[in-house]
């Protein structure tokens, strides 16, 4: 039986937690880090270097690259429904930096541009398997709380009106 073939990676926005997306692409197996892009091209040129991968000069010519079947957006929070739904036209599945976007109605563009598309739409949301989370959900599982009926968390993350804007 032949192996399957890597699964190709592209990664859309070079800012700071593109490194760990790209890092996490290439550590994983079956998934192959093609190239990186960002609106603003020059960007994308350092990390692409440094994983030794193409650095495209526009999103556009990352998403007409048939290396690659998955785009990644790691781009400020304002713009991932409309470069997600670019990928979704561009047939390539989405995995996408939390939130989709800042509205509802951008959110659920790009859910309806995936499935016209017949592509994968993931958010990425990494903390569901730390550590202290598990505990917590283990300790509920067990019973040692009793019947529990209702939990409220809050975490608070600082975020500027900078994060918000895309």
């Amino acid at each position: 039986m032949a192996a399957q073939a890597a699964i190709g990676f592209g990664v859309i926005g070079a800012g700071g937690i593109a490194g760990s997306h790209t890092q996490a692409i290439k550590d994983a197996a079956g998934a192959e880090l093609i190239g990186i892009g960002d609106v603003e091209p020059q960007f994308a040129v350092g990390l692409a270097e440094k994983h030794n991968v193409t650095a495209y000069g526009s999103v556009a010519e990352l998403l007409a690259d048939d290396a690659i079947q998955v785009v990644n957006i790691c781009t400020p929070t304002g713009t991932h429904a409309e470069l997600g739904i670019q990928a979704a036209e561009a047939g390539k599945h989405v995995i996408c930096e939390k939130p989709l976007d800042v509205t509802l109605e951008k959110a659920d563009a790009l859910i309806a541009a995936c499935r016209e598309h017949d592509v994968k739409l993931m958010a990425i949301f990494q903390s569901r398997l730390h550590p202290l989370y598990a505990k917590v959900k283990e300790t509920i599982a067990s019973g040692r709380l009793g019947r529990v009926f209702y939990a409220d968390v809050q975490l608070y993350w600082l975020r500027t009106a900078e994060y918000f804007a895309g």
